[in-house]
């Protein structure tokens, strides 16, 4: 090949190469474990009890950026921090199936600012819930949640740490993986078609049964729990009738979903049972 086209060839190749390491190991991680799926980790919120600062290249954010080679570290005592912690919350409530968190890296390593103890904790909207204690961690560890929680919130706290330097544990990366959104629910809305012209307050929500697990009816649905597209709805609309649990929802959240006129689009409907499981269902509604 010509000297020239040989070099001008390899340029080419060596920017393709650049190109592709500057792109994101998007939303996923095989370090997850299972299947591969969309990490939820990055549309969220991190913070922390306090250390590692934004201005210096170690504050929360470096949590969730999908860069493995940087990192936020948590200000500690030694050994024990029970009111240290650092947490992910999101604008919306997803149910939350596992995560997996890498805390080794430069600066922390099964020898030193080792996090060897925690626990797993998540927001039920009134207090925080512990999951999962988890001990002998002497890497990066992975968590399955034993309630698949759907909550906005989940943190690492009551902080246990090992090493020469037993004291500031250090989080290079955190993903998060949504979990099953629990027993399926026949869900609709009232109107299933939407004029955005009009001006009324709510959108009537029906939850009509749970096919796969009959033993279960709408009597069972606990008002407190439905959210619509992730949003708490208005409790003194909740009631049963004529074998349905009928509600009311914002219909500004039903009206955000949509998006444009004459789109048909899945609005999801959430919600828990008096035996605190929890079901999910999807309704159809089109704007005009």
């Amino acid at each position: 090949m010509n000297r020239k086209y040989m070099v001008a060839a390899l340029t080419v190749g060596l920017i393709l190469l650049l190109g592709l390491s500057t792109i994101p190991v998007a939303t996923s991680d095989s370090g997850s474990g299972g299947a591969r799926q969309d990490n939820i980790a990055p549309y969220a919120k991190p913070s922390s009890s306090g250390g590692g600062q934004s201005q210096y290249g170690y504050g929360p954010e470096n949590m969730n950026d999908l860069n493995t080679y940087n990192m936020h570290w948590v200000s500690t005592p030694y050994n024990y921090a029970p009111a240290d912690w650092f947490q992910l919350t999101w604008s919306q409530k997803y149910t939350i199936g596992s995560m997996y968190v890498i805390q080794h890296g430069s600066w922390s390593h099964a020898s030193n600012r080792n996090l060897w103890g925690c626990d797993i904790q998540y927001w039920d909207g009134a207090m925080w819930v512990t999951d999962g204690t988890l001990s002998n961690m002497y890497a990066n560890f992975q968590y399955t949640f034993v309630n698949t929680p759907t909550t906005d919130s989940i943190r690492i706290s009551n902080l246990r740490i090992t090493g020469n330097q037993a004291s500031n544990p250090c989080v290079y990366e955190w993903y998060v993986y949504e979990g099953e959104g629990g027993i399926a629910a026949d869900v609709k809305l009232e109107p299933q078609s939407l004029n955005l012209d009009s001006n009324g307050n709510y959108v009537s929500y029906h939850v009509l049964g749970f096919p796969e697990d009959p033993d279960y009816t709408p009597y069972d649905v606990d008002p407190t729990s439905i959210e619509v597209e992730g949003v708490n709805t208005d409790l003194k609309y909740g009631t049963v009738n004529n074998n349905k649990f009928i509600g009311k929802a914002d219909r500004l959240l039903v009206e955000d979903a949509i998006g444009a006129p004459g789109e048909e689009v899945e609005v999801k409907v959430r919600g828990q049972l008096y035996d605190s499981t929890v079901f999910e269902g999807t309704a159809v509604i089109k704007a005009l």
